[in-house]
């Protein structure tokens, strides 16, 4: 008799007798096979107790009914078993498990992790359409994860340091904020307008816990370093070559090879050598201390903190680049604070020196500040005429060749050193004819 290709059922035969026989045979193969739900499948033996309809399916070894229907599909209909044999492809649902099985032409295998699971699957969409990069996509009022009777936890994992591992907050698909490990190991806590351009609002150290503000003075923790954007030029110094040990923009001096080092507008050059200031006793023996550098680019920027050396890292002119090093305990008194590039010119904009092993925002003094701060050690003021050549407080208004007095009883910054002032060879401080005596400038060391 003719069958059917996939599930076997019988063709009525043309003239056939008993047509009904042959149909009702196919009908009850059709509710045995089609959407199979099994009661079991570790049985090798028929249960002692059926209804009809019940179906299993047969395990290793099968005995008495069941002798030589390993892996068979049996099927208690009408008062005896049928029995189905299964094709490649075939699913069941085993009642007992709560799992989806598959047959494989050989064997019946668990679909996923068993327990109801369909795990692994490609792609997963609830009422959402999921895709190769979002191969999990839903879309719903909410979404729940709960625990399973204690605690619950969800992680999200990345490869390598400089992956992300993050979640984005999105307007309109467009993202607006964004927490998490992004591009290190530090914890961000990042904002956008344009859902391009992001801005760290909050950095939390992996490393520390060190908590930073970047775009805020919030927590900035004082810059030990005076004139750390070189902004400030008493001496006019038009930038290129230093002498070896001479100062150029205030504070800074170049190193015992002398230094290549400009600024234009907020862009600071070093082209080569070696930039120095001096720290009057800071007390940072045996403390753990930070240099953060502005806008690094060029190359690497080499750092030298009472003998404590470290590198900052070429930021390509984008962020801030910093590094903790842990100054000497033989580091007292006066240290020196050496900054060189390690090979080639670099340009960065700004540079903080702080207590602590993490960077906060470079915050810049109030100028009349900074600049008193500068005068400390150099000031540079008019002389008669506004020309650059005396210092007036305590000249009076001699006439002749008489050499006046000069008095630094008010001088504009206070000063814990005595103060000498240093003429051009054969220069002359004379009152009256200023064009004969030089130009002076009162330095204090």
């Amino acid at each position: 008799m003719a069958r059917t290709p996939n599930l076997e059922l019988s063709y009525l035969e043309a003239a056939q007798a008993q047509k009904h026989v042959t149909h009702n045979e196919a009908l009850r193969a059709l509710d045995a096979l089609v959407q199979i739900s099994v009661r079991d499948r570790d049985l090798n033996t028929p249960p002692s107790a059926t209804e009809d309809g019940d179906r299993y399916l047969v395990a290793d070894g099968g005995l008495g009914g069941w002798t030589g229907r390993d892996g068979q599909l049996a099927v208690w209909q009408d008062g005896a078993w049928a029995f189905h044999t299964p094709q490649p492809g075939w699913l069941i649902w085993v009642e007992d498990e709560n799992s989806v099985f598959v047959w494989s032409g050989t064997s019946w295998h668990v679909v996923g992790g068993g327990s109801g699971a369909i795990n692994p699957a490609d792609l997963v969409g609830v009422n959402a359409v999921a895709d190769v990069t979002n191969r999990l996509s839903v879309s719903s009022p909410a979404s729940l994860f709960n625990h399973d009777g204690g605690d619950h936890r969800q992680v999200i994992n990345k490869a390598v340091s400089t992956d992300t591992a993050s979640q984005v907050y999105q307007t309109g698909f467009s993202a607006r904020a964004e927490v998490g490990l992004a591009g290190d190991d530090d914890f961000h806590f990042k904002v956008s307008a344009d859902g391009t351009l992001f801005r760290d609002a909050i950095v939390i150290s992996h490393e520390t816990g060190g908590v930073s503000f970047p775009h805020s003075t919030l927590h900035a923790r004082e810059n030990l370093l005076i004139n750390g954007d070189f902004q400030i030029n008493q001496r006019v110094f038009a930038g290129g070559a230093l002498a070896a040990q001479t100062y150029g923009y205030d504070r800074w001096k170049s190193g015992t090879t002398g230094a290549d080092l400009s600024v234009v507008d907020d862009v600071v050059s070093l082209a080569s050598g070696e930039v120095v200031q001096v720290l009057e006793a800071p007390s940072l023996a045996g403390k753990t201390v930070t240099v953060s550098v502005s806008g690094l680019d060029g190359g690497d920027l080499l750092v030298d903190v009472g003998g404590a050396a470290g590198t900052l890292a070429n930021a390509s002119g984008v962020g801030v680049s910093s590094i903790s090093v842990d100054v000497p305990q033989s580091a007292t008194g006066n240290i020196s604070f050496r900054l060189s590039p390690a090979s080639g010119a670099v340009n960065f904009r700004t540079v903080k020196l702080e207590v602590g092993a993490d960077a906060t925002p470079f915050l810049r003094r109030a100028f009349p500040l900074e600049l008193a701060m500068c005068q400390r050690y150099f000031e540079r003021v008019s002389g008669i005429g506004g020309a650059n050549r005396l210092i007036r407080r305590g000249f009076g208004n001699q006439t002749g060749f008489q050499f006046s007095t000069v008095s630094f009883s008010t001088l504009r910054v206070a000063r814990d050193k005595w103060p000498r002032i240093v003429r051009p060879k054969g220069g002359r401080i004379r009152p009256d004819r200023p064009t004969i005596g030089g130009r002076f400038r009162g330095q204090l060391r």
